[in-house]
């Protein structure tokens, strides 16, 4: 009978304890002001959060399905073979300004030629303007890099499927350029 006393008091201690009591702290102006414990908590995990590189967390979808902002449903990034989907938004990130910038020569160096309709890097760089029309560079654009559908093809850029892209070692590669 003694030690269910001695447990139930143990246990209204624990809940009491996590109660909503005040802690004082102080304050930068020197001055001590009261603060119960779920402020305090926020504040730690607030400092904590700010140095956290998001990036660096595992991708929420890496093992999951996606539904996007327009209903459409991709699998996850490791269904994809994508063995981190952040390195690849990080890599679509990239790319996106290669693309503003107009870049062929360093666009062409990320293509895993022949391609079915594009042969080599200098047919590549000689219709580029054809391909990387302003309608064709709007759609890659305008893409959320949070939202590039994936199967099991790879991963694609564009509503249309511009542009799919594969792992290649450690890095992405372009797969097909559909215009």
């Amino acid at each position: 009978m003694k030690n269910i006393l001695a447990i139930l008091f143990g246990i209204q201690l624990l809940f009491s304890s996590c109660g909503n009591e005040k802690t004082a702290i102080n304050n930068p102006a020197n001055e001590w002001e009261l603060k119960t414990d779920t402020q305090l908590y926020n504040t730690k995990t607030e400092l904590l959060n700010a140095q956290v590189d998001m990036k660096e967390l595992p991708n929420e979808f890496q093992r999951k399905k996606q539904v996007f902002s327009d209903s459409t449903l991709s699998i996850s990034w490791s269904d994809a073979g994508f063995s981190n989907g952040n390195n690849m938004i990080k890599f679509y990130q990239q790319f996106y300004f290669l693309v503003k910038e107009r870049n062929k020569e360093a666009i062409s160096k990320l293509i895993k030629f022949p391609l079915s309709n594009i042969a080599t890097k200098k047919e590549f760089i000689e219709n580029f303007d054809a391909i990387f029309d302003e309608i064709f560079c709007e759609e890659l654009v305008n893409q959320n890099p949070n939202e590039l559908f994936r199967n099991k093809e790879g991963c694609m850029a564009g509503k249309d499927g511009q542009i799919w892209f594969k792992p290649n070692g450690a890095t992405f590669k372009i797969t097909a350029i559909n215009y």
